[in-house]
C-alpha cells in the first residue's frame, strides 16, 4: 500500500491506533477502511493489505482510494495568504480549511451563523474574521496589506470634502465599495479602505469631481468678472 500511495508504513503504524479509536488523521483514511484481521485465517483475507504492520487490524482496498482522494484535494486547496500558514481555501466548493499542526490533519471550519464568517487565529492567539469574499480578495491580491489602505474618511478629509458632496457627485460610483479591501493590521484592527495607488490614478483622472469647490466653467466665470 505504501507504493501504491506514496504514504510510509510507519507513518500508517503510527496512526493505526489512532484510526482505531475514531480519530482524525491526515492521510485521508476512513473508520470503514478499518477492519479486524484474524492472522491465523489470512488465507480468507486475500483482499486485506499491509497485515504485517498491522497484526490486529487491516486495511481494506478501499484505502487506497481514499488516501489518493485525500491527496488530489489537499494539491487542490489555495493557501490563505495571513500571518501564518494555517488555513486553505478550495475554489471548487469554497469551503475553508485549517491546518492543526498536533495533529498535523486538515480540518473543515464552520462559518458564524448569519454572519457567514470564519475566525482565523494568528501565531500570537488573536482572532480575525474573514468571509469568503474576503478570501478569495486575499488570495487574489496577496500584496495589499493593511497599511496600504486609506478609507472613505481619510480620502474626505485629504480633499477637503463633506459627505455631502461625495453623495451629491456620486463618487461612489468612481470608488465602489466592490473595489475594497478588508484587512488587519496584525494587532486585531480592522482595516476597510482602497488601494491608495489605485485612488490616487482614481483622482488624478476625475480630478475636477474631487475638487473642494465646483467653480463654474470658465466662460460663466468671465461673465462674472466682468460685471
Amino acid at each position: 500500500m505504501s507504493a501504491a500511495t506514496g504514504v510510509r508504513e510507519e507513518t500508517l503504524y503510527e496512526l493505526s491506533d489512532r484510526i482505531g479509536r475514531g480519530q482524525n488523521n491526515n492521510v485521508g483514511i476512513q473508520q470503514g477502511d478499518i477492519v479486524s484481521v484474524d492472522i491465523r485465517s489470512s488465507a480468507e483475507h486475500e483482499g486485506i493489505v499491509n497485515q504485517c504492520v498491522l497484526p490486529a487490524r487491516g486495511f481494506a482496498p478501499t484505502v487506497i482510494d481514499h488516501i489518493k482522494e485525500h491527496q488530489n484535494f489537499k494539491e487542490s486547496l489555495v493557501l490563505i495568504p495571513f500571518f501564518n500558514d494555517d488555513y486553505y481555501f478550495s475554489p471548487d466548493n469554497e469551503t475553508v480549511w485549517g491546518y492543526r499542526k498536533k495533529t498535523r490533519a486538515l480540518k473543515q471550519l464552520t462559518p458564524h451563523p448569519g454572519s457567514s464568517s470564519y475566525t482565523f487565529r494568528d501565531n500570537s492567539g488573536l482572532r480575525y474574521n474573514f468571509t469568503v469574499a474576503d478570501i478569495k480578495d486575499l488570495i487574489a491580491n496577496p500584496t495589499v496589506k493593511a497599511d496600504d489602505l486609506i478609507t472613505k474618511d481619510d480620502i474626505i478629509k485629504r480633499c477637503g470634502l463633506s459627505k455631502s458632496i461625495w453623495d451629491n457627485r456620486k463618487l461612489s460610483r468612481l470608488l465602489p465599495y466592490s473595489t475594497r479591501h478588508n484587512r488587519y493590521d496584525g494587532a486585531g484592527k480592522k482595516v476597510s479602505g482602497w488601494d491608495q495607488e489605485y485612488v490616487n490614478n482614481v483622482i488624478q483622472n476625475n480630478s475636477d469631481k474631487f475638487q473642494a469647490k465646483k467653480y463654474p466653467p470658465f466662460r460663466y466665470l468671465l461673465l462674472f468678472l466682468s460685471r
